[in-house]
C-alpha cells in the first residue's frame, strides 16, 4: 500500500485475533496503531481493493454500528458491522475497530 511507518509513531498494539472463517492456512493478526500528522497517500493492492479515511466520530455516530447481513459461500449470514453510507465494514476489520474505539477517550 506504499505507508512507510516509523516506530515512533507507534502508539500500541491491540489483542490478537484469528479469522472466524475457516482459511487455507492458519492466520493470526496482530493489529498495531499508529498516530499521522497528515494523511498519506495509498495505493490499494491486489489483497486490498479500497481504502476508506473515517473520523472516528463516523463510526461513533448512532446508528452507524448495527448488523448486516451478507451472503457468505452461498448463505445468507448477519454480521456487526459499520454503515458508512454505501460502504459496510465488517469481518475482522471490524473486529479490530470496535475494541480500538472502546479505548479512545
Amino acid at each position: 500500500m506504499g505507508l512507510g511507518l516509523k516506530a515512533e509513531t507507534q502508539i500500541g498494539q491491540l489483542d490478537d485475533l484469528a479469522p472466524l472463517t475457516p482459511t487455507p492456512v492458519p492466520v493470526l493478526v496482530r493489529p498495531f496503531v499508529f498516530a499521522l500528522d497528515l494523511r498519506p497517500s495509498l495505493v490499494p493492492n491486489p489483497e486490498v481493493a479500497r481504502v476508506l479515511w473515517v473520523p472516528f466520530a463516523d463510526l461513533r455516530r448512532s446508528g452507524t454500528f448495527r448488523p448486516t447481513t451478507l451472503v457468505v459461500r452461498g448463505e445468507p449470514r448477519t454480521y456487526p458491522a459499520y454503515h458508512l453510507g454505501s460502504d459496510i465494514v465488517w469481518g475482522l476489520t471490524e473486529r479490530i475497530l470496535t475494541p480500538l474505539l472502546g479505548l479512545l477517550p
